[in-house]
């Protein structure tokens, strides 16, 4: 099954930002010894794409992406009594309120004992909330939280991921950064982080045009017009609009 026939991220090594990764491994490794070449694994569930025609033909698969993770770490890493670099979206490793997610139970069911690393900027709230500390040393560093400043970092019920804006006003408390993780990677402040390139920089070939078909497959309502990389960066973080007030509701005319 190919690389690019996966269920998450439509395109698989072949878009952006993800070829840049295996193509920096590829490169370490022509440097390497072949018994010290690094083995980079695919985590993701393989999926027949020529078999997809609505999203029901990806729900076999879709809600059980981290059990498929954990069980090809399992197989081919732990039983092999290797060790790994577990690399995926921040949502699938943070833990909640000290809980671990599906992939770190299984990995301590295994009697392997997980080192879970969030990126991020400054933010601790939002998009404002910012917090002078994390400038004390030039980024990207890392810090283990258990014992540092970051262990009592409120986290909030609207953002999703630490270090990332939260989505409203109305924020809930829902522990501490520590709960989250055994380490913060410091990435850059808020204003300084850019991203550049989409999954659609494929446009006009063949695999391209696939892209677009899964990619309104996965997701029921897209834009109507999907992204186009013009190779330029843009600010990672954008400022959201600030709801209008509502206007006093003014009694009808008898």
């Amino acid at each position: 099954m190919s690389w690019e026939n996966v269920v998450g991220a439509p395109g698989g090594v072949a878009v952006a930002p993800y070829h840049g990764l295996y193509a920096a491994f590829r490169s370490v490794n022509q440097r390497l010894p072949k018994d010290r070449r690094l083995r980079v694994l695919c985590g993701d569930p393989p999926i027949d794409w020529t078999r997809v025609e609505t999203r029901d033909d990806i729900a076999p698969f879709l809600g059980f992406r981290d059990e498929h993770y954990a069980s090809v770490v399992r197989y081919e890493v732990l039983a092999m009594r290797r060790k790994a670099l577990l690399i995926m979206g921040s949502g699938h490793f943070q833990r909640r309120e000290g809980k671990p997610g599906v992939i770190e139970q299984q990995m301590i069911q295994a009697f392997a004992k997980p080192y879970v690393i969030l990126p991020g900027s400054d933010i601790v709230g939002t998009y404002d909330d910012l917090d002078a500390r994390f400038e004390q040393q030039p980024a990207p560093w890392l810090m283990e939280m258990k014992g540092s400043w970051l262990a009592g970092l409120p986290r909030w019920q609207e953002s999703p991921v630490i270090g990332y804006p939260a989505m409203s006003a109305l924020k809930t408390k829902m522990g501490t950064w520590e709960q989250t993780a055994d380490a913060y990677l410091y990435l850059g402040p808020r204003d300084k982080l850019t991203q550049g390139g989409t999954a659609f920089d494929l446009e006009g070939t063949p695999y391209g045009k696939e892209l677009r078909r899964r990619w309104k497959i996965i997701f029921p309502k897209p834009p109507d017009a999907l992204p186009k990389s013009d190779g330029k960066e843009r600010p990672l973080f954008q400022r959201t609009a600030t709801p209008a007030p509502a206007l006093p509701r003014v009694p009808a005319p008898k």
